[in-house]
């Protein structure tokens, strides 16, 4: 079965798979609950062993071979000649992803890779997963460093990576376009690069989304030095100036306070009690905004869908290709109405995910923003009391569509509403959020474990906020303040990093630019 409007997702860097995983395991919980979805926008129809139809995601996966999931192994050439013996067809060969000679980790000890909790099936493993065995390091901290480095290792990599895009474009009837989730303070940033740079030149009339990943904190960088500091946002500057050259959009996305400072901190919001140097528990609740945002390309509703040419038309309209992202996870209702609770918080109900950014707009000079709201049911929309005359909001869309007016009054504001609420089943930690508020949503049995069913609002912005943080950024890594950095990076020239500095500081005009 083919889609009309297929998007490739790209997982780079060992963040970005713990959120990706999360991601691709929330779309799972409702496949089978709700026919209005349409589940091969992300995913692909194929064939197991046994000749069953399996669903897998349109994937490829980049990660370093040490952070591999232990239950991952690529096949023998032996198992692949075995699979394909006699049958006349193509094959979509798709492998279970786990390794029967491991034995079951215990319990409480998941999330130690994002392969601990990954729930699907792997389409083709050697041909969707580039495990990185081979580079140069910072064994102190035991990372691919340097984005220059990346750069390289996609150099070597480059004719398995295109054929493993073009394997999947060419199954495609419309390509739509393509997501990356791309660690922005390593190495992997040079591998993202080259990869986007590719696509731009081959997939131009796509559509490309590439979001910048953090941890919330890290405790690699708990002795991080003001000089770490710089060379790790000199991975940053050098990514975001590639999203900004070759992506139709992008953004930057982390529960981290400031990702700027040395040992980034996490930061701290109403209803969730997560661990900050978890990247297990952090990634889900970015995967769990991610996918609220993004179930409205699924909806075969048309007044309800949402694909990611209208988002990149929308939010990085008048060159500003810089997006934030915002989210109210979970929706705290309560004994109040959806009406009651935006008219007491306003604006103030969405925190940003955007590091270095308190509010994830700036709403009063905002010229577009999307909100997707899920899981509020008509009735807990507004009471008769709260009535004005000749206003009735009767669903959650059209009471977001009256207050998006009030907070963002100069804008175009697209609303959609999902009716199914986001549901936290294992192995989503349920633990993320506090459990006074758990108590209060509803809960049942699913796959044999507990689930609660919570609301969510998701939100992107196009708005001058971007334009602060680009400056602050560019300010702490100007070439002066960055000089004792190059003699620790060879490969990188000191005119491409001032060309790159000066690209970025173009881009931030146009957020200062009244429109």
């Amino acid at each position: 079965m083919s889609s009309s409007r297929p998007i490739i997702t790209l997982q780079i860097g060992n963040y970005s798979n713990y959120i990706g995983t999360h991601y691709f395991n929330s779309q799972m919980n409702y496949f089978s609950s709700d026919p209005e979805t349409d589940r091969s926008v992300f995913w692909t129809e194929g064939m197991s062993q046994e000749r069953k139809v399996v669903w897998t995601p349109r994937l490829l996966l980049f990660d370093l071979q040490s952070n591999w999931p232990r239950r991952t192994r690529i096949p023998s050439q032996g198992e692949l000649e075995r699979a394909e013996m006699g049958w006349d067809g193509d094959v979509n060969r798709v492998f279970d992803e786990k390794n029967e000679n491991v034995k079951p980790k215990p319990p409480g000890s998941i999330g130690e890779s994002w392969g601990d909790y990954l729930e699907w099936k792997l389409e083709s493993m050697e041909k969707v997963s580039f495990p990185i065995s081979s580079f140069t390091y910072n064994s102190s901290l035991g990372v691919l460093s340097n984005y220059e480095q990346g750069t390289e290792i996609y150099s070597n990599l480059q004719e398995r990576i295109i054929d493993g895009i073009r394997r999947y474009a060419e199954n495609c009837d419309y390509l739509q376009g393509f997501h990356l989730l791309i660690d922005q303070d390593d190495g992997f940033g040079g591998i993202g690069n080259g990869i986007l740079s590719h696509i731009s030149d081959e997939y131009e009339k796509t559509s490309r989304l590439a979001i910048a990943t953090s941890p919330a904190t890290n405790p690699r960088l708990s002795s991080e030095t003001r000089f770490d500091a710089k060379m790790r946002m000199m991975n940053t500057t050098l990514t975001w100036n590639s999203f900004n050259n070759h992506s139709s959009i992008f953004t930057t996305l982390s529960l981290s306070q400031d990702i700027s400072r040395p040992f980034p901190q996490p930061k701290s919001f109403p209803l969730l009690n997560y661990a900050g140097n978890s990247h297990y528990e952090s990634s889900a609740i970015l995967a769990a905004v991610l996918d609220t945002l993004t179930t409205p390309y699924l909806t075969q509703s048309n007044s309800e869908s949402f694909n990611l040419l209208n988002l990149v038309g929308l939010l990085g309209a008048y060159g500003r290709k810089m997006m934030t992202l915002g989210a109210s996870f979970p929706l705290d209702v309560g004994e109040k109405t959806l009406f009651g609770t935006l008219r007491e918080n306003g604006p103030r109900i969405l925190q940003s995910l955007t590091p270095g950014l308190t509010s994830p707009c700036d709403f009063e000079k905002s010229i577009g923003n999307y909100f997707v709201i899920r899981g509020v049911p008509n009735e807990k929309v507004m009471r008769q009391s709260e009535e004005i005359p000749g206003l009735r909001l009767t669903s959650s869309r059209t009471c977001l569509e009256f207050f998006s007016r009030e907070f963002c009054p100069k804008s175009v504001n697209v609303i959609r509403s999902v009716s199914s609420p986001f549901k936290m089943s294992h192995p989503f930690p349920p633990g993320v959020v506090e459990s006074t508020f758990l108590r209060t949503q509803p809960k049942t049995l699913f796959r044999g474990k507990d689930s609660w069913s919570v609301g969510v609002i998701g939100s992107g912005h196009n708005s001058p906020a971007p334009g602060q943080l680009l400056d602050r950024i560019i300010g702490e890594v100007d070439i002066r303040k960055v000089s004792d950095c190059f003699p620790h990076r060879p490969l990188l020239e000191v005119d491409d990093y001032v060309e790159c500095l000066e690209a970025l500081r173009i881009l931030r005009e146009s957020y200062l630019t009244q429109t």
